[in-house]
């Protein structure tokens, strides 16, 4: 038996309709000390995210930030970022929240168990 005789309001504009509809919204990734980063494709690509903001401070990371994700702001510091401000902001809500691992790259710092 054809399924749209027997169901006549079910034909392929309202099966379209109704898979646009089923299709939840992606999850929204936030990366703190993201590196060039290597982490976020791997978050987006598992749980279908997409990134709404980054952060890392040194120039040569932030290039490549801003060419993998244009128009992603980077948030910079974190020590100085407005976090009050990025919460009541909805374009920056996020549902994940991922980042690398901090490095210092001080001369002190291989004393302390970092090799950077």
């Amino acid at each position: 038996m054809n399924p749209t005789r027997r169901f006549p309001a079910v034909n392929g504009a309202a099966r379209r309709r109704a898979k646009r509809r089923r299709q939840p919204k992606p999850l929204r990734l936030g990366s703190l000390f993201s590196g060039f980063g290597g982490l976020d494709p791997a978050i987006e690509q598992v749980f279908g995210a997409k990134t709404v903001w980054v952060s890392d401070i040194e120039p040569g990371p932030c290039k490549v930030l801003a060419h993998r994700w244009p128009g992603v702001p980077n948030l910079g510091d974190i020590t100085k970022i407005d976090w009050a401000a990025v919460a009541a902001d909805p374009k920056l809500m996020i549902d994940l929240l991922g980042g690398g691992v901090a490095m210092p790259r001080h001369q002190h710092s291989r004393r302390h168990g970092w090799h950077a």
